[in-house]
């Protein structure tokens, strides 16, 4: 038997490794080995957006902004 390359499953389709898994018993045993649903989900994950500095100020804003209108908010705390 002709054994799996990982690489190959970064190109293939969830359906065609679900074939694949189902054809024989010795197949899915391989294809279990070789962890394709984790590879499949790397290569189709989109690679992060690097972020600029606005984004930066924007996101400590809204957290200062956050803080502020917490501790005008009344304590909520409930006495019995």
């Amino acid at each position: 038997m002709i054994p799996l390359r990982p690489e190959l499953f970064e190109f293939a389709e969830p359906q065609s490794v679900c074939r694949l898994s189902c054809t024989c018993k010795t197949l899915r045993s391989d294809v279990r080995d070789a962890k394709p649903w984790g590879l499949l989900a790397r290569a189709q994950l989109q690679p992060p957006k690097p972020r600029d500095e606005a984004d930066a100020l924007a996101r400590v804003r809204s957290h200062a902004r956050r803080r502020l209108l917490a501790k005008a908010e009344p304590s909520t705390r409930r006495v019995l």
